[in-house]
């Protein structure tokens, strides 16, 4: 069962491979889904896939998803490890 409706907030933070990856979710009721996903600079790519997961799981509602990456490490590789998708 998917959520029908909400309001909140959440975030969540990983690193991988050198690259500090973390996501903010903040939603408002509304009448149809509306998704808005913000990401950086090179990672268009992954907008529908935050589109879609959020609608697998919510019904309606104003969703804006914020994708923040950082790189903090020194290994060599670690970008194409990271982006390797």
């Amino acid at each position: 069962m998917s959520i029908r409706s909400m309001t909140g907030y959440g975030s969540a933070s990983s690193s991988v491979g050198g690259w500090r990856v973390q996501f903010e979710c903040w939603s408002v009721n509304r009448d149809r889904l509306d998704v808005r996903p913000r990401v950086p600079e090179g990672f268009t790519w992954v907008k529908p896939k935050i589109k879609s997961a959020v609608k697998k799981r919510i019904d309606r509602g104003r969703v804006e998803v914020t994708l923040d990456i950082d790189f903090e490490g020194e290994s060599e590789g670690a970008s194409e490890e990271f982006i390797d998708h």
